[in-house]
């Protein structure tokens, strides 16, 4: 049977040994980490932090390697949803900026012959009516949303 101790057993005496042990284990999961996009192993080079602060402190080796394993499953457990959702933010972009914009009808929109530009910052753009009306060129519209490569338009209230 296994007992536990506070720095009472011989493979607690070494601390520097169990220290540096803990420290090339924190940086081996930081490498592993800094190669991968997932954020795979932060939480167990975060657990061997507080090993290894254990270590520092003489604590017997069944005490570090139960706080690594309790430290980096609290820590998982804790924040990896909250990072999953941050990092499934869809990074914006420019296009992005054109949602709002008002813009003038330079070819006729017909979503069934597919055919449709508006002009927005000297640019055309491929533009679709968002109810699939037909929108006649010179009417002025309102980017709705964005689709592929495709603006999809509605028309701005009280024009014509």
């Amino acid at each position: 049977m296994y007992s536990f101790s506070l720095g009472s057993d011989a493979a607690s005496n070494d601390i520097n040994g169990m220290l540096i042990t803990w420290i090339v284990a924190i940086a081996v999961f930081v490498i592993i980490e800094s190669c991968t996009s997932n954020l795979t192993t932060i939480w167990f080079a975060l657990g061997a932090v507080f090993a290894a602060v254990l270590a520092a402190l003489d604590v017997g080796i069944e005490w570090q390697i139960i706080t690594f394993i309790c430290a980096s499953a609290l820590m998982l457990l804790l924040t990896r949803p909250l990072v999953k959702k941050l990092l499934k933010r869809k990074p914006r972009t420019n296009k992005d900026n054109l949602i709002g914009i008002p813009s003038y009808v330079t070819e006729t929109i017909n979503n069934v012959a597919q055919t449709g530009y508006v002009k927005i910052n000297d640019v055309y753009w491929a533009a679709r009516s968002i109810d699939n009306s037909v929108i006649e060129k010179g009417t002025l519209v309102e980017v709705k949303e964005i689709q592929g490569n495709k603006l999809i338009v509605s028309t701005v209230k009280g024009d014509k």
